[in-house]
């Protein structure tokens, strides 16, 4: 017997157990690679921590933590896989610029106008993506966080927005192709629903430039730019007219001119006409105490069309102080004035909108 024949005879089954475990090792191969997640040994697919990537396509990995509900987790993971691709995307479109509306009234800048394009933006629900998928989740049993995977095919969906801008540029060129003429609230009546197809189109165009591959075009074509102008300078060369209800009213009168004309609103003279009325009204109550005067303002603006037809209302309180009975009056004064300007520029738009409806509807009718 060889004296080391002992020892080799005890490592055969050692070897037979290494060659066991490399066989095993080589058959988990095709399985999917998976990586240590820290969670009581459990292990993570290896795209939660490294996203596959692909021509063609667009990948976001979502996570959310397990309170009680393993599904909802998985659920709240899932949307923001949706949102984790979105940003992804976002980054890889570089240089990316914002359009700046600037209009010009008279030698200043038209924030009325360009505050109703901006209330007009703020209606227009948020475009969502179609052909997203979510294509993996997992939530191990007795873990504490749930992951999810969410893939874009940016072929699919670069070709449903592209379907999508062509339909709503379609519906700007009935639009534009119905201007009556006639007055400016006329003509508003007829094109301020293409300002929220402007809008649908700044959006979907906005998501188009995310998932091309690169320049997508279907930029705003010349005809609709022109449009879009032409809505922008009726809304510009609106003129108001002011006028007061009674005397003590009629001491604002300079103060509310100066203020709604630092909002580009175009304010016609006392006793000339504009496309709308602003009938206001003030009321006073004067507090003395301890030596100081508080002067307490109500106002109110009520907007007419040119046939005298309510079309809206703001109301306004202010309150200031002085020792100086005249300075807090002049300082209330002041302070409605803005009040009621900075109202009116919130709500210039329902204004237009129901005063050029109004004015078309009357219009047709004679």
């Amino acid at each position: 017997m060889h004296p080391g024949g002992g020892v080799i005879g005890a490592a055969q089954p050692l070897v037979a157990v290494v060659l066991a475990l490399a066989l095993a090792g080589c058959g988990g191969l095709s399985q999917p690679a998976e990586r240590s997640a820290g969670e009581g040994g459990a292990a993570l697919p290896a795209w939660v921590t490294d996203p596959p990537s692909g021509s063609g396509y667009a990948y976001g990995v979502g996570s959310a933590p397990i309170h009680a509900d393993p599904a909802s987790a998985l659920a709240r993971a899932q949307d923001r896989a949706r949102t984790e691709l979105l940003k992804r995307l976002e980054v890889t479109v570089s240089g990316r610029t914002r359009t700046t509306r600037r209009r010009t009234v008279e030698g200043g800048e038209s924030r009325v106008t360009r505050s109703i394009l901006d209330t007009v933006d703020s209606r227009v629900a948020e475009t969502r993506l179609r052909h997203v998928e979510i294509l993996e989740t997992h939530a191990a049993e007795g873990g504490e966080t749930a992951y999810a995977l969410a893939r874009l095919d940016r072929a699919a969906a670069q070709q449903a927005l592209v379907g999508e801008i062509e339909a709503l540029d379609a519906r700007l060129r009935e639009i534009a192709a119905r201007d009556p003429g006639g007055s400016r609230l006329q003509r508003l009546r007829a094109l301020m629903p293409a300002l929220g197809l402007f809008a649908e189109r700044r959006a979907a165009w906005g998501k188009l430039r995310l998932v091309a591959a690169g320049e997508p075009g279907r930029r705003l074509p010349e005809d609709l730019r022109a449009l879009e102008e032409r809505i922008q300078g009726l809304l510009d060369a609106l003129e108001v007219a002011l006028r007061p209800q009674d005397e003590p009213s009629r001491r604002t009168a300079s103060a509310l001119r100066r203020a709604l004309t630092q909002e580009g609103v175009r304010v016609r003279e006392e006793g000339e006409e504009g496309d709308l009325l602003l009938r206001y009204a003030t009321a006073w109550r004067t507090l003395e105490r301890d030596g100081r005067s508080f002067v307490f303002a109500d106002g109110s603006v009520t907007v007419l069309d040119r046939r005298g037809a309510v079309i809206n209302e703001f109301r306004e309180r202010v309150k200031a102080g002085s020792v100086d009975a005249g300075l807090a009056r002049d300082r209330a004064v002041g302070r409605l004035a803005e009040g009621l300007a900075a109202r009116l520029g919130e709500g210039l738009l329902e204004s237009v909108e129901r005063a050029a409806g109004r004015d078309g509807h009357k219009g047709g009718q004679s």
